[in-house]
């Protein structure tokens, strides 16, 4: 079915939703621990008197949107730190970003004497999902208006480390794979192998591991590990075991009440009465209020923790709780600084996560090695001062040539290898033919030395260009075809001309004026064609054939609908002044 939606209505709906955005705001920060400066993970930041709440990141990073514009107070807690109330006024349109300190408790909670009655457990929950997007990419502005081009050769010298060198390292990782075979806990030996890879010991999912290692986990067994492996896209060793695999939720639901004592065992015997006492009917946020907490229902998901470079014991314990508990359950939860009754309340999006411990490290090599490779590859520049010379006789001496074209200043490397801002300056500085001095970039593993082909400057060049000909050579094939199939098309009256013609029929729905129409045949974008459905009425064949960019076309309209919107000429000309 072949559908012809309005363009006014369209817009409208866009405009409505654009409107409701702006009349809210929202905040973002950070909780850091007063004492020690260091960010609080997992701390609860609510907005008082609504139902609005998240929780910090490992780096104590948290962010509320969509808050209506005026006055809120944040309250801010945490196991073990004083809970803060934080004023903040949200203007419209704007994100206001905080630094919260927050200072660990010192006060000894008295005895509340809680009871309750059983009664089933009715467990509700308001969700409300928030997609946050920015695009953090910034480019380097072009020179002129307009991004300058360049043609450039290189050649380049990688080395990853030489027989010596790379034997010792196999003989380390040989060492590694015995001890983390032989480990419960693997985090001394990821730690001591200083491995690019930190080991969490928390469920997480593949994305948060190096793509090299995930395509591996589903092939290997819990407990085994594997052999070691050799990278060579980043030019790395690897070791992998397979502690867990879980079927664990992605998002979870939960409250907490925190509990102190003078001692640590005062502590547990408290927490453990609120826990028979909320068991036995007690509603748990009366109870976390006569404790001075909300006891509100908040989400973590997997990604709030997985991509931490290091997580503590207490912190450890927390998330696996978290992971594992049912919906519903309540558990008194010890930690360093007191206890925590915990219950969760949810869990969604039930995803496999993995437990993986992992060696990864850069195949390296020593400094005698290092310039050994310089030596070499500074004498081949000085045996070649040309750039013919130095073409020429690149690859009989063990150097590769990559060859570049249409490069601007909006780039910032050369051929894929960082570190070379220094390179990338001389390129729009040098002349035509000119050759680069020598080059140190990379991770100290490339020696570069970069020769200007040809430069083309800024508007539009000629028809000489080799690249123009090729291009203005494929669009006049293209035209030249088109012709003839135009021809062709000129007497199809119906589908069924079209199918004797060798035509090939197909359908394509929701033709609209919001994007051009797509079409699967060729895999192509087609404006001309939505233009041209539009003036076609229903059940009529269309009079000309159209003109695309991946082929000619005659169609069909076998339905229209216009969805019910009411035009307002004067508004819609006033929108688009």
């Amino acid at each position: 079915m072949k559908q012809i939606k309005r363009l006014f209505t369209f817009v409208a709906l866009i405009l409505l939703s654009v409107a409701g955005v702006a009349q809210t705001g929202s905040v973002k920060g950070f909780v850091y621990d007063k004492t020690s400066g260091e960010p609080v993970a997992f701390t609860n930041v609510t907005v008082e008197n609504t139902t609005i709440g998240v929780v910090t990141d490992v780096n104590g990073y948290f962010v509320l949107t969509k808050l209506k514009a005026g006055n809120h107070t944040l309250n801010i807690g945490s196991i073990g730190y004083e809970t803060v109330r934080y004023p903040i006024t949200i203007k419209k349109g704007e994100v206001l970003s905080i630094k919260v300190d927050i200072s660990p408790s010192m006060t000894e909670l008295s005895t509340v004497e809680i009871s309750g009655k059983k009664e089933n457990l009715r467990l509700e929950s308001l969700v409300s999902v928030e997609k946050i997007t920015s695009k953090d990419i910034r480019q380097i502005p072009s020179i002129g208006g307009m991004a300058d081009l360049a043609q450039y050769m290189q050649v380049a010298d990688e080395f990853s480390g030489a027989q010596a060198d790379r034997a010792a390292l196999q003989k380390e990782f040989a060492g590694y794979s015995a001890e983390l075979a032989a480990a419960a806990d693997p985090s001394d030996v990821v730690r001591k192998s200083t491995s690019l890879v930190s080991y969490l010991g928390v469920p997480v999912k593949k994305e948060a591991l190096p793509s090299d290692i995930a395509q591996r986990l589903d092939s290997m067994a819990v407990g085994s590990t594997s052999k070691v492996i050799e990278n060579k896209n980043d030019n790395t060793l690897n070791l992998v075991k397979l502690v867990a695999k879980r079927e664990l939720p992605d998002s979870i639901q939960f409250r907490a009440i925190q509990v102190g004592g003078a001692t640590a065992a005062e502590a547990a015997t408290r927490a453990d009465s609120i826990l028979n006492a909320i068991k036995a009917g007690a509603d748990f946020e009366v109870v976390a209020k006569k404790y001075g907490q909300t006891g509100e229902k908040t989400w973590m998901t997997t990604r709030q923790y997985q991509s931490a470079p290091s997580i503590d014991k207490d912190t450890k314990n927390y998330i696996e709780s978290l992971n594992t508990m049912a919906s519903g359950e309540l558990k008194n939860l010890t930690l360093a600084q007191g206890n925590l009754v915990l219950q969760v309340v949810d869990r969604k999006a039930m995803t496999t996560k993995y437990v993986a411990a992992v060696v990864k490290k850069n195949i390296t090599f020593t400094k005698d090695t290092y310039s050994a490779a310089y030596n070499k590859f500074s004498s081949f520049v000085s045996a070649n001062l040309t750039a013919e010379d130095l073409l020429k006789n690149a690859a009989k001496s063990g150097y590769n040539v990559q060859e570049r074209k249409d490069i601007t200043t909006a780039e910032h490397y050369l051929a894929g290898i960082h570190s070379t801002r220094d390179a990338l300056r001389w390129l729009f500085e040098a002349k035509k033919g000119a050759v680069s001095s020598l080059y140190e970039c990379g991770d100290n593993d490339h020696l570069l030395i970069v020769v200007l082909d040809n430069i083309n400057p800024i508007g539009y060049r000629s028809l000489d260009d080799a690249q123009v000909k090729e291009f203005v050579k494929a669009e006049v094939i293209k035209d030249k075809k088109a012709e003839q199939l135009l021809a062709k098309a000129k007497t199809v009256k119906s589908v069924a001309d079209a199918k004797a013609k060798g035509a090939t029929v197909a359908p394509v729905n929701q033709v609209t004026f919001a994007a051009p129409v797509f079409v699967a045949a060729t895999g192509a974008s087609e404006p001309a064609l939505s233009g041209a459905i539009a003036a076609t009425s229903k059940g009529k064949f269309s009079k000309h054939p159209v003109k695309g960019n991946a082929g000619v076309y005659v169609f069909q309209v076998t339905n229209k609908t216009q969805r019910p919107a009411k035009y307002d000429e004067k508004s819609e000309m006033q929108r688009l002044r």
